[in-house]
């Protein structure tokens, strides 16, 4: 379940790359929500997320 989805008319910049970088962060963000909710344990999240 996303938590929030992207869309042109609420959240378009009209400048493709920037739209593109919101669109992978709205998915990181709804990854990580779905994970939260689902029980996930804390250090397995924390691998998904280092960098």
């Amino acid at each position: 379940m996303a938590l929030i989805t992207w869309n042109e008319k609420d959240h378009g910049t009209k400048v493709g790359f920037a739209d593109d970088e919101h669109k992978v962060l709205f998915d990181l963000l709804n990854t990580l929500y779905d994970k939260a909710i689902s029980g996930a344990d804390r250090a397995d999240m924390a691998k998904r997320w280092m960098l």
